[in-house]
Formats: C-alpha cells, sequence, structure tokens
C-alpha cells in the first residue's frame, strides 16, 4: 500500500497527484538556495514570489537569508491556507506576507498589499505561455530589480543575464534578444566554441528535447518561437 510523504509539515497524498489536489509546484531546499544565491538575497532586499505555493522560497528567503521583507502572492484557497498556518507564530512571520489573490489582477493585489515597485527580487516560474507576465512586470518594476526564472518557463522576451541551473535571472529595464541564436545560446548555455557545429535549428531540437524529458511537450517550443519571432521583428523596427 502506497504511504503519504512528508514535506516539514506538508503532507502530501499517495499516488498520481492531480491538477486540483493543491499541491504546488516544488523546489527543493538546496534548489531554493541557489536561486536565492544567484539573486544574491539578502537583508536590503523586497523578494515576491508570484504564484508562492506553500511559500517555502520565502521561508527559506526570511530565515537564511535574512531577507527583510517576503510577499507571496497565491490564488489556490487551499495552498495560501497551508502557507499562512505554515509561517504562522514562526520567528521570521514579520517578514513574511501572503496574499490571497492572483498576481495576473494586479489591482486586487494592490488593494490587499501588494506593491511589485518596492520590489528588488521577483521569482515567477509557473506557465511558460504566460506572455502577460512581462507586460506586467514592464509597468511595475523598479530599474535594477531581478527577475529570476527557470529553465522550463522561459521567455523569449528578454535576454537572461546569468545563470545557475536551472535558474536564470534578468534585470529591469529587460534587454530584448536580437536574434534566436543569441536567445538560444543564452537559455542553452552553450559556448561559442560548442556553437561551431550547431544550427539554429539543432537549438530548437535541443530544448524541445529537454522539455519532452518532462513531458511538458512541443507546444511551449512553438509558443516560443512565435514569441521571439515577435520580439526581434519589433527590435528591428526599433
Amino acid at each position: 500500500m502506497a504511504r503519504k510523504s512528508l514535506i516539514d509539515d506538508v503532507s502530501l497524498p499517495a499516488g498520481r497527484f492531480t491538477s486540483n489536489d493543491g499541491r504546488p509546484i516544488l523546489y527543493t531546499n538546496p534548489e531554493i538556495r541557489t536561486m536565492l544565491e544567484l539573486a544574491q538575497a539578502g537583508q536590503d532586499d523586497i523578494f515576491y514570489d508570484l504564484g508562492c505555493g506553500w511559500a517555502q522560497n520565502l521561508i527559506i528567503a526570511a530565515r537564511e537569508y535574512n531577507v527583510k521583507k517576503c510577499v507571496g502572492i497565491e490564488d489556490v484557497h487551499c495552498r495560501y491556507r497551508k502557507s499562512i498556518n505554515r509561517i504562522r507564530d514562526k520567528p521570521y512571520d514579520k517578514n513574511v506576507n501572503i496574499i490571497y489573490a492572483n498576481y495576473e489582477n494586479y489591482d486586487k493585489c494592490r488593494r490587499k498589499g501588494a506593491n511589485l515597485k518596492e520590489a528588488t527580487i521577483v521569482f515567477y516560474a509557473i506557465d511558460p505561455t504566460n506572455e502577460h507576465i512581462i507586460k506586467l512586470l514592464n509597468k511595475k518594476l523598479q530599474t535594477g530589480c531581478k527577475f529570476v526564472y527557470q529553465y522550463y518557463v522561459l521567455f523569449p522576451e528578454i535576454m537572461p543575464i546569468y545563470s545557475d541551473y536551472p535558474f536564470y535571472i534578468s534585470f529591469y529595464p529587460f534587454i530584448p534578444p536580437t536574434s534566436e541564436i543569441a536567445w538560444l545560446k543564452a537559455v542553452i548555455q552553450k559556448s561559442e566554441n560548442k556553437l561551431k557545429n550547431y544550427s539554429t535549428s539543432d537549438l530548437w531540437d535541443e530544448l524541445r528535447h529537454d522539455y519532452e524529458v518532462i513531458g511538458i511537450g512541443r507546444r511551449f517550443i512553438d509558443n516560443y518561437k512565435k514569441r521571439l519571432k515577435k520580439t526581434i521583428k519589433r527590435k528591428q523596427k526599433e
């Protein structure tokens, strides 16, 4: 008989998860530290996690990196309640604020206390096809804010500046890619030496392979291609 597993104070049901069981995207603690180290998180930072799940990213940021303010936005009620319960009465609870709202409904988030203009670090890693998030960030972020995302949620509208797999960081104002090869090279992390024998088509195939390994498929790659071409065309017209 399959058993439940335990992640800290969170009990996960046995067997296969469904989209409605409340389980968020989960990173291991070493992965979370990798993300926060890449962002050079510290006591002067204000960290926003868009779609914070059970708040583990916020907990590590507040507890281990002494981030002065951590704000999570979560619109699935069972995840929101779980995250609230996890931080309640902890030594770092005054540094963490969880907002029950959809980050795409920014006016509602504002009414509940969110303000992206104060953020020095923003983390997002939910939907690879979400073009709206870049439009939102372009309107709301302060200059120098660090936007952190991951290999399976990439943004053809912006160039990654630094990476530590599986995470990437871009600084606001974002730099748009000037060519397919430049963006693909940055996200796949190929050196100039290794690129000699690769065409643009080869790099797309490599990215597709990696996405299919974890079962998220061709449609995301097709979405990236369309958005990247649109971004480059817009850049060329400027």
